[in-house]
């Protein structure tokens, strides 16, 4: 099982994510414009992200079992 990597804090200043991970199953992947991506489950997919990160995402795609 992929959990999610949505951080609950991030640092104010730089955004970088800080303390635990949510930990949830993740059910898709979310792949940033820069080429970075990661797992989200169905609280915090591509949806659930803010206006302003939304911007920065090419696509969401949704996570099968092969990957």
């Amino acid at each position: 099982m992929r959990s999610c990597d949505f951080h609950f804090d991030h640092d104010p200043k730089t955004e970088a994510p800080l303390g635990p991970k949510c930990q949830s199953e993740a059910t898709l992947i979310v792949v940033w414009k820069d080429g970075r991506f990661s797992y989200g489950c169905a609280d915090h997919g591509g949806s659930a992200i803010d206006p302003d990160r939304r911007a920065l995402i090419a696509e969401v795609l949704p996570l099968t079992e092969r990957g």
